[in-house]
């Protein structure tokens, strides 16, 4: 999603780098031959095409040159487009139906309150259905061809044009990997990634003459009065969202701060795709990758799910029930967890094994929770929870929880470099990302001048 509610375009990732639709619009790329959800965590395996076009296609070469100046790189070698239709191809693409009677994931999100308390499908078929509604067009990097939904006119898809080509420019820059990571690092690695390519079309959509903006507007059929739709309990959705969401502020932050170049080494760094650099601006977490089941004492019949659900997902469960400020704190030093489902006198329910950097995290953490009146059990670094029913309606669950947290991250990191204690830092940066409205204009988010304008002011308040 780039221009959210000024152009009302609604991106959501598809089985590979994938756009959204709302209102005729597309964004975004898919890529993914292997898909494993875990807080919407993917595991890509690429392969190489060895049949290139040796030459650009006419849809795409009037982009290339804009892209590759924009974004400060070149491209190797042309790639391919291809039009289809977006929705068949990933029902075609999706894997198999498992046959596991009780599906973790579905389960884990279901007590967690991030979905339906009463879900008719399991994890993979409402990603695969969330996906098939959504999608628009995608880049497939084992092939290297840019897909484009049939039908639609070359304006109407420009801005979605300009998107793929950066990913094909990242694929063919080495910044494309999924490296062997964590559901979690999947999840922020895509940030990145979807962040980085939004950036560079939102520059191509602002370079162009008002007139021809316009014109943009008419071929997609866009309508100032018609609102998106709230995708209300749907995690995948609002998961799917996150990627563009927030990856477009956190990318322009990391640019303002640390230049481009700061970006590209994070998508070639094996260790960078963690959200541990959206919930924690100090970077502080080990990353232990502690084996939380193996300390988790589970009951019989339990089935565990590897992988961690991700900060993103934690953060989403607490804010709308103890704010964003208690949230942000009590998520500082999260390194890793595990989970595992199992039957209790009828009732399904979860063990959740959660680690921090150090005990106070985990005591701050485990406080948080006990408010929610969870049964916690808190040793050392180590907070363990059983929760046998939802303990937030899924409907409160909203994805513009996540915003306040990327501003919150930046502005305080930028404090810390301007010199302030940590304690202030983290003040000025919460109170400034407070100020900010979650749900209104993408503008709020890209505009960090006006942002850091009043920085002396927090900090002022803060000491």
């Amino acid at each position: 999603r780039w221009l959210n509610s000024q152009l009302a375009t609604r991106d959501s990732y598809a089985p590979s780098y994938g756009t959204a639709q709302s209102q005729k619009v597309t964004t975004g790329g898919k890529v993914v031959l292997g898909l494993t959800v875990a807080m919407l965590g993917v595991l890509i395996v690429f392969t190489i095409n060895a049949f290139t076009p040796k030459t650009w296609d006419p849809v795409l070469e009037q982009y290339v040159a804009f892209v590759e100046s924009e974004r400060g790189l070149t491209f190797s070698e042309p790639v391919d487009v291809r039009w289809a239709n977006i929705a068949d191809e990933i029902v075609d693409d999706a894997p198999p139906p498992t046959n596991e009677a009780v599906d973790p994931w579905s389960e884990a999100y279901r007590l967690l309150g991030l979905v339906d308390p009463d879900p008719e499908t399991s994890s993979q078929e409402a990603l695969t259905e969330t996906l098939a509604e959504n999608a628009g067009a995608f880049y497939e990097p084992w092939t290297e061809t840019i897909v484009l939904p049939e039908g639609e006119s070359e304006l109407a898809l420009s801005v979605t044009i300009v998107h793929e080509l950066t990913h094909a420019l990242q694929h063919q820059n080495g910044m494309l990997d999924f490296h062997d990571d964590t559901a979690d690092g999947s999840t922020a690695r895509l940030a990145l990634i979807e962040g980085d390519a939004e950036r560079i079309a939102l520059s191509w959509f602002r370079s162009q003459s008002e007139a021809d903006q316009q014109a943009f507007f008419d071929a997609i059929g866009f309508d100032p009065e018609v609102e998106f739709p709230d995708p209300e309990n749907n995690f995948y959705l609002t998961s799917f969202a996150a990627s563009y969401e927030v990856g477009l502020p956190m990318v322009e932050a990391i640019v303002e701060a640390e230049g481009v170049e700061a970006v590209n080494e994070l998508l070639r760094s094996k260790d960078a795709g963690t959200t541990e650099r959206l919930i924690d601006p100090f970077r502080a977490s080990d990353r232990s990758a502690v084996d939380a089941h193996a300390d988790m004492r589970l009951p019989a019949g339990a089935i565990g799910a590897n992988g961690d659900l991700g900060a993103l997902a934690w953060f989403q469960v607490l804010a709308p029930a103890v704010g964003t400020d208690e949230a942000f704190d009590a998520l500082i030093g999260y390194d890793d967890d595990a989970f595992a489902i199992f039957d209790l006198d009828g009732r399904t329910c979860g063990r959740f094994s959660l680690f921090f950097d150090d005990a106070s995290e985990a005591t701050e953490f485990g406080e948080i929770v006990d408010e929610l009146h969870m049964s916690e059990a808190v040793t050392d670094t180590n907070v363990q929870l059983d929760i046998c029913d939802p303990i937030s309606d899924p409907a409160l669950q909203r994805f513009g929880t996540i915003l306040p947290l990327i501003v919150s991250n930046e502005a305080t990191a930028f404090h810390l470099r301007n010199g302030e204690s940590t304690e202030v830092a983290r003040c000025a940066g919460i109170t400034q990302a407070k100020t900010i409205p979650a749900n209104e204009s993408q503008d709020q988010f890209v505009g960090w001048d006006a942002i850091f304008d009043e920085a002396p002011q927090f900090v002022s308040d803060c000491q």
